[in-house]
């Protein structure tokens, strides 16, 4: 797996989408065999992403399913991608001072260990069924608590209030019907334009009203013959 090297400071916004942008283009380039687990597929400002990482989430991904060799190379490299948003999102919060510290990972750990010890297991069994080493395990627990720290800070009931203020033709069922009128033009066209502005401000008239009554709006409807004809539509 070749490796990729991403970054070499804690990147803006708009650096985060340049570097989005510049491995998306080096896909078609890419084969990602299987290798040694503990080789670096990728370094996003210092922080390694590992072949057994990789390996690690396909098999989370597919379980005991067999997967097709042919597919293979491009599971492997989506899901090395995968894994680089994931480092480049974290360098976002930790600019931000959201991510989660070293000490937050190991008091998830602790805790864990709790849990395991009352079934009467230990770390080492968990790391094994799992797959997972301890870097592994750090790098889990520091994405899962730090994407859910991002959650709890931007996803409040105002801020979902005011994106859904901001995009409510997307969620309230608005619909919208777009369609046009064509006329042939003289060099001399004033009275054409005076005639389409008149026309433009009937429909508008129409459509204002209707969508204060709640009625059906007759729209026109170029069809490919240019004949002229009605759209209707419920507005709400």
């Amino acid at each position: 797996m070749t490796e990729l090297i991403l970054a070499t400071k804690v990147p803006s916004i708009r650096e985060i989408a340049t570097m989005l942008v510049t491995l998306s283009l080096l896909a078609a380039a890419r084969t990602c065999p299987a290798e040694d687990n503990d080789a670096v597929a990728a370094r996003v400002n210092g922080h390694e992403v590992t072949v057994g990482d990789v390996e690690h989430q396909i098999k989370r991904g597919v379980g005991d399913r067999q997967v097709d060799s042919a597919v293979l190379p491009r599971l492997r490299y989506e899901t090395l991608r995968k894994l680089v948003d994931r480092e480049l999102v974290l360098m976002f919060l930790e600019e931000r001072k959201i991510a989660a510290s070293p000490k937050d990972v190991e008091l998830a750990i602790s805790h864990l260990q709790q849990e395991l010890k009352a079934r009467g297991r230990t770390l080492d069994d968990y790391l094994k069924d799992a797959s997972l080493n301890e870097a592994q395990l750090e790098r889990s627990f520091r994405w899962t608590l730090s994407w859910r720290r991002m959650l709890d800070t931007y996803m409040t009931e105002k801020n979902i209030e005011k994106y859904f203020e901001g995009h409510r033709r997307q969620f309230d069922g608005t619909k919208s019907h777009v369609a046009h009128i064509l006329w042939k033009t003289e060099q001399d066209n004033s009275e054409l334009i005076e005639q389409a502005r008149k026309v433009r401000d009937q429909l508008d008239a129409s459509h204002g009203e209707a969508a204060t009554r709640g009625h059906v709006v007759a729209r026109p409807h170029v069809r490919p013959a240019g004949r002229l004809s009605s759209h209707l539509s419920r507005q709400r």
